[in-house]
């Protein structure tokens, strides 16, 4: 699900929870919500807009996010939102084609780069 949200897939990096902020660190010793700050959709957009810029000095990710979420397209949607990823399913049954089709290029450049 991260890879397809736009986060890292590896989880034993800082940053890989789609829900907060949690360093390795944390979540050795944090089990509880409230201990964490959790990503909401303006620090989202500000992450964005930092992997724009630092992509272009080579970094692959920026605080867990490695490439913006193609999905916050999809009206009433949005990776930061409270129950976002349990409705996935519906919303993308409601998705236009165009949607549908950005998606399928989009994962399909990112494949030909993996395998280039």
């Amino acid at each position: 699900m991260n890879g397809i949200l736009g986060f890292i897939e590896s989880f034993s990096c800082d940053y890989f929870c789609t829900i907060c902020y949690a360093t390795q660190e944390q979540i050795q010793t944090n089990f509880r919500e409230e201990h964490f700050q959790l990503r909401t959709e303006q620090d989202y957009n500000q992450d964005v807009a930092s992997l724009r810029r630092e992509t272009l000095q080579g970094k692959k990710h920026v605080r867990g996010i490695k490439d913006e979420c193609m999905l916050n397209q999809i009206a009433g949607y949005h990776v930061t939102r409270p129950g976002s990823h349990l409705g996935l399913r519906s919303r993308l049954d409601l998705a236009p084609k165009r949607l549908e089709s950005r998606l399928s290029h989009h994962f399909m450049a990112r494949l030909d780069l993996k395998f280039s």
